[in-house]
C-alpha cells in the first residue's frame, strides 16, 4: 500500500446517496453507509442549494432530497471501520458561492484533522513546484480528500492549467453575502438546464418515433432539432474555501489525451462510460499511459434510470482507478466488483497488475492463449428456488438444477481466441437504457440433475478458451451460476460465485455460494476440479 495512489483500483460509487430508480427514487446517508461497510472509498454528492444548508439529490429530477451534513456525518462514522484508506468524496457542485462556502465549512467542521486541506508530510504542492507523485494510501490513510472540478482553472495558450485572474475576486459566504445578480445568474442557470432537459427528452421521443416509424414503414417524423440555438450559460464562479480543499484530487476539464495537453498529476478528470467507450476506441494505449500517473474516473451514463451497471473490468482494462458502479444494484457489474475487492480483504484498494503500472510497453503487447479446464462435480445443500423479490419458493422444495460457467473477458484491441469447444461466445455490446455494457464473454454449461438440490452430482467437464494481455489474469473473471431447469433465463439463479481468474487455485476446490445481493449461504457450496493450460505450449529457450 505504498505506491502512488495511480497505481491502484479504488472502490468507487456512483449517485452513492440514491436508493434505487435515478428519476424517482430516494436520497439517503443508508447508501453511504452500506457502501462504506463494504469496503468502498469514493462516494459521490450532488451538492445542490438547500433552504438552509446545501442538499444533495440527483438534479433534474424528482428525488428526494438530503441534509449534506448528515451525509457528512454518516461517512464520518463509517468511513474506516472496514478499511484505513483513504476516503475520496467526488463531489458536483451545483450551488452558489454562499452555499460553496458552507460546503467547505461542514466539511471541516465534520471532518476535523482527518480533512485534507495541503500537503502530507514529504509531499510538497505548489509554491511553484510541480507535483512527481500522487502520495500513497499509507501516507493517507485515515484521511478524506474531496475531488471536484475547480472552476478556478483555466488553460492558457500552451495547453497548461493556471489559477484565473478572476478568482481572486471570487468570494465566499465567510466574508460577504450573494448580490442580486449572482442570485439572478444562479436562477438562470437552473432555469437553463430545466429548458435542456426538456430539449433533451424531446429529442429522445423524437428518435424513439423514428424508429418505430421504420419498423412499421412510415416516413420518419420531423427532427425536433431541441438541442439547438441554446443559449451559453453563465459560469457561476466558485468559492476560495471551497477551492482551497482541493489538493491531490482536483477536478479538471479532459482536453483530451495526447502528448500536446499537459496535466499535474493532481489533476483528475471524469468520463462518462460513453465518452470512455470512444477513448477507448480512438487509442486505448494513450489512456493506459495517462493512467499510470495520473487517476481517472469513470462513471454510468445518465439513461441508466434503472441504475443498472457497465462491466467495470473493461475501463479496469485501460488503467482506470475509479470506475464507479451503482451499488444499491446487485447485477453483474456489482458482481465483479465485489470480486474484485475480495482480493484485499475489502481494504478499497487493489494494486493494479505491473503493466499497467510498470513503464515498459513490451508486456501489453504480449498476447497469450489458454483454456480453463473445469470439471464440475458436484453440490452441496443448495437453497431453494427464490423468486425476483427474494423470497423463497415454499410450494417447489426440490429442484433440477444444471450449472452455468462463464469467463468475462475484457474486449483487448485484438480478435478473441476461439476454439472448436462447445463453449458459446457473446461478443462485446454497447449500452443502452436498460443493457450493460458487456465485455467478451464464453459461456458453457452442464446437463440437468433431476429433483436433487440436496447433493447433485454432474462429474462433467467443461473447456473454455480465453486470451489474455501482459499476464492480467486479473482482469478475467470466473461466473459461475447454478439455475434451474425450466425457468425463464431473466429470473434469478439459485446460487452464484464469481472470482478473478487470478485467485482461482488450480485442483479440487469447494466453492462458496452466494445469493443474488452476494451474502453467502452458510452450508451450500459447490465441489470443482479446475485447471489453467496455455493452447499453444511456449518453446522452452
Amino acid at each position: 500500500m505504498s505506491r502512488p495512489l495511480s497505481e491502484y483500483y479504488i472502490s468507487s460509487s456512483h449517485n452513492t446517496y440514491l436508493v434505487g430508480h435515478q428519476l424517482v427514487g430516494i436520497s439517503t446517508t443508508e447508501g453511504y453507509i452500506r457502501a462504506l461497510l463494504q469496503g468502498c472509498r469514493s462516494v459521490e454528492v450532488d451538492v445542490y442549494d438547500g433552504d438552509t444548508e446545501p442538499q444533495i439529490f440527483h438534479g433534474k429530477t424528482l428525488t428526494s432530497k438530503v441534509s449534506l451534513r448528515e451525509v457528512c456525518q454518516a461517512i464520518a462514522k463509517y468511513a474506516f471501520i472496514v478499511s484505513p484508506y483513504p476516503i475520496v468524496i467526488s463531489a458536483e457542485i451545483h450551488c452558489g458561492i454562499v452555499q460553496q462556502g458552507m460546503v467547505a465549512g461542514i466539511m471541516k467542521e465534520v471532518f476535523g484533522d482527518a480533512l485534507v486541506q495541503g500537503p502530507v508530510d514529504g509531499k510538497e504542492v505548489g509554491d511553484g513546484k510541480e507535483l512527481d507523485a500522487l502520495p500513497s494510501p499509507e501516507d493517507l490513510k485515515g484521511r478524506v480528500m474531496l475531488k471536484t472540478k475547480n472552476l478556478n482553472l483555466v488553460v492558457d495558450k500552451s495547453g497548461t492549467e493556471k489559477e484565473s485572474p478572476q478568482s481572486m475576486y471570487d468570494t465566499d459566504s465567510t466574508t460577504t453575502t450573494t448580490s442580486d445578480s449572482e442570485v439572478s445568474r444562479a436562477e438562470q442557470v437552473l432555469k437553463e438546464e430545466r429548458q435542456q432537459l426538456k430539449a433533451e427528452f424531446e429529442e429522445g421521443i423524437s428518435k424513439a418515433r423514428n424508429i418505430f416509424n421504420r419498423a412499421r414503414g412510415l416516413p420518419p417524423s420531423p427532427n425536433l432539432k431541441a438541442k439547438q440555438l441554446q443559449p451559453e450559460r453563465p459560469k457561476i464562479k466558485m468559492s476560495e474555501a471551497l477551492a482551497a480543499l482541493l489538493v491531490y484530487t482536483v477536478g479538471v476539464k479532459c482536453r483530451g489525451i495526447n502528448k500536446k495537453e499537459h496535466y499535474a498529476v493532481e489533476h483528475l478528470f471524469s468520463l462518462s462510460e460513453k465518452t470512455a467507450n470512444k477513448v477507448l476506441k480512438q487509442g486505448m494505449m494513450d489512456l493506459i499511459k495517462h493512467n499510470k500517473s495520473h487517476v481517472v474516473r469513470i462513471y454510468p451514463k445518465g439513461t441508466r434510470v434503472n441504475s443498472s451497471n457497465y462491466e467495470p473490468h473493461r475501463y479496469w482494462a485501460a488503467g482506470a482507478q475509479l470506475v464507479a458502479i451503482n451499488w444499491q444494484t446487485s447485477d453483474l457489474g456489482y458482481m465483479i466488483n465485489h470480486a474484485m475487492f475480495l482480493r484485499n480483504n475489502r481494504l478499497g484498494y487493489v494494486l493494479k497488475p505491473p503493466p499497467l503500472r510498470n513503464a515498459d510497453k513490451t508486456q501489453l503487447a504480449q498476447r497469450t492463449e489458454h483454456f480453463l479446464d473445469i470439471t464440475i462435480l458436484s453440490a452441496q445443500r443448495l437453497p431453494r428456488a427464490k423468486d425476483k423479490e427474494g423470497r423463497e419458493i415454499l410450494d417447489k422444495h426440490i429442484v433440477d438444477p444444471y450449472v452455468e460457467v462463464s469467463l468475462l473477458i475484457p474486449d483487448w484491441t485484438h480478435s478473441p481466441f476461439l476454439d472448436d469447444t462447445t463453449a458459446d461466445y457473446s461478443p462485446p455490446s454497447g449500452p443502452n437504457a436498460v443493457m450493460s455494457s458487456t465485455a467478451r464473454t464464453i459461456t458453457c454449461r452442464t446437463g440437468v440433475v433431476k429433483n436433487n438440490g440436496f447433493n447433485p452430482v454432474w462429474e462433467e467437464n467443461l473447456r473454455l478458451p480465453f486470451d489474455c494481455v501482459g499476464g492480467m489474469h486479473e482482469l478475467i473473471f470466473l461466473k459461475i451460476e447454478i439455475r434451474e431447469d425450466g425457468v425463464a433465463w431473466e429470473e434469478p439463479p439459485i446460487a452464484v460465485y464469481c472470482s478473478s481468474l487470478a485467485c482461482l487455485q488450480s485442483g479440487y476446490r469447494h466453492l462458496p455460494l452466494h445469493d443474488q445481493q452476494l451474502s453467502q449461504y452458510l452450508f451450500s457450496t459447490l465441489f470443482v476440479k479446475t485447471q489453467i493450460s496455455d493452447a499453444k505450449p511456449q518453446q522452452k529457450k
